[in-house]
């Protein structure tokens, strides 16, 4: 219908032409005219609807179309894009082609009351003559009916050929005059696919009938909630029991159009059963997740009391030792008993010592390990540690090396933790290097930061197990394992480092000796934001 109109070049006529289909009453054609008093372009007018687009009338007031009038001609008010109401002598008739009705109607601006009188009988006059031709092309556009036919076969055969071929299921589902469910008139072949049935099996049944008998209730109220409100498109869930009793889970997006005076609802059929299989298989493993996760916290907590009151019973009878070795150190003054008694202080210190490594490592890996910052001198702190080892260094014939930076500042970090971490990284170096060799410590600012390095001329690490040097409890086992120690050094160095916001780190060559590094940031105010636990 809209190429025959255009073969009729309306936008050659000088008064605003507007033809619209008697059903749907939506704007199927208009000319220059109409749209220069309208205001907007062909294709924002096409389509929509007259009834409060460029009629102002309330609804179901239409002379023609709902009055039961003939023609219509009389001064009006047009309703144009921007909101404003014009007024204009509307004339309307229907017009019949190919058995659809039209109604045409022809607008002319009014709104200058001098000239009003002799445009309208010249207007009319045209108007008339126009129509007349109008309606003789129109006759001989009937009569050219053999090609529109062709035509439309044509772009039947084109539909024909997506229908079918669409990946997604498509139907068609009939509601004129019943009730939902409906009655299928058109599915395509993935829809068949879908549901295991044949096209003559669906025909003969309704959406409800494949419908699981648990959403029954639910499908009908979404259906007919679109059939009696103003909404043209649906989108819900739907599962649907397949010829071979299987359920399947669809997403149904359904639009209703008008055919041929018929309520139709074009239907979009999409298998979500792997998703939901999916989504099933997250929340499982969401669920274990949460079991797990409450159940590893559960262990954390029970480790906590455990380590709580491993420490307690460790150091309930060490307290008595440690004051008594302590007072024997500071009385004796015979030779062999005072050596007696300081080895018994030095053995009791470093049982005191792992305890309360262990401890601090049990509330590193919970949360609760905190440090005290307070504004102090690294090099200090690296100096006491020196001055504590250098009696070990020298019993195991080796030296150790220190080397500051003139240019470090005063910063702040809890110097009893980091005197720990340094502690710890000289005691390794010790512990590994070879007889006769040194130990060099090194203290710089380097940026924002201050590095502090420990390199020694020891055995290194092999390559295959540095991965796991920072994890708690790892030991490096050599044929000749005469090292003892928990393996606790350097995953609570690398705590305290990082509760510091600073980064610790190594370079190792097997057969030639380790490096180890730490810095702390330079700062003389500690970030409120900054969270002092690990």
């Amino acid at each position: 219908m809209i190429d025959s109109l255009d073969t009729i070049q309306i936008d050659a006529l000088p008064v605003g032409i507007v033809v619209i289909d008697v059903l749907s009453r939506k704007i199927v054609n208009i000319n220059k005219a109409a749209q220069k008093l309208i205001g907007a372009e062909a294709s924002e007018i096409i389509g929509h609807s007259c009834h409060k687009f460029i009629c102002p009338a309330a609804e179901g007031k239409c002379p023609i179309l709902d009055m039961g009038q003939s023609v219509d001609n009389a001064e009006r008010q047009l309703l144009t894009s921007s909101g404003k109401l014009i007024t204009i002598l509307k004339t309307a008739n229907k017009v019949t082609i190919n058995g659809q009705m039209f109604l045409y109607e022809v607008l002319q601006d009014v709104t200058d009351p001098v000239n009003l009188r002799k445009q309208l009988q010249i207007q009319v006059a045209e108007r008339t003559k126009e129509l007349a031709e109008i309606n003789s092309k129109l006759v001989r556009e009937i009569k050219n009916h053999e090609k529109t036919e062709l035509k439309l076969n044509e772009l039947f055969t084109r539909y024909s050929m997506f229908f079918n071929n669409c990946n997604d299921g498509l139907t068609l589902i009939d509601f004129s005059g019943s009730i939902p469910p409906g009655k299928y008139i058109e599915v395509n072949k993935a829809f068949c696919q879908m549901v295991n049935y044949s096209r003559e099996e669906l025909l003969q049944l309704t959406p409800l009938d494949l419908t699981a008998p648990d959403m029954k209730d639910y499908a009908l109220a979404n259906t007919k909630l679109v059939l009696e409100s103003e909404y043209a498109v649906l989108r819900f869930p739907n599962v649907y029991i397949t010829k071979d009793g299987r359920r399947l889970d669809c997403e149904i997006n359904a639009s209703f159009v008008y055919l041929a005076g018929r309520e139709v609802a074009v239907v979009v059929y999409r298998d979500i059963s792997e998703t939901k299989r999916l989504e099933q298989s997250l929340r499982e493993a969401y669920e274990s997740e949460l079991q797990a996760h409450a159940e590893v916290e559960d262990q954390l907590n029970q480790r906590n009391y455990f380590m709580r009151a491993l420490v307690h019973e460790l150091k309930t009878p060490l307290t008595p030792l440690l004051a008594s070795s302590e007072y024997l150190v500071s009385e004796l003054s015979d030779s062999t008993l005072l050596g007696y008694a300081r080895n018994m202080q030095n053995g009791a210190i470093n049982l005191n010592n792992k305890i309360d490594d262990l401890m601090n490592l049990a509330k590193g890996e919970i949360g609760q390990l905190q440090i005290d910052p307070e504004y102090a001198d690294i090099r200090k702190v690296i100096g006491d540690c020196i001055d504590y080892l250098q009696p070990q260094a020298q019993k195991m014939q080796k030296r150790i090396v220190l080397n500051f930076d003139g240019d470090i500042p005063l910063t702040l970090f809890d110097k009893t933790m980091i005197h720990q971490v340094v502690l710890n990284l000289l005691s390794n170096s010790l512990k590994f290097s070879r007889i006769g060799s040194e130990i060099c410590v090194e203290a710089l600012k380097s940026g924002d930061n201050i590095r502090v390095s420990v390199k020694d001329q020891g055995t290194g690490i092999p390559k295959g197990k540095q991965q796991g040097i920072f994890t708690p409890y790892y030991r490096i086992k050599t044929k000749r394992d005469r090292y003892g120690g928990l393996g606790l050094g350097l995953a609570l160095s690398k705590m305290i480092v990082e509760l510091h916001r600073g980064e610790i780190w190594f370079t190792s060559e097997y057969g030639h000796g380790s490096t180890f590094y730490f810095t702390l940031p330079i700062r003389s105010e500690w970030d409120e934001n900054t969270d002092n636990r690990g």
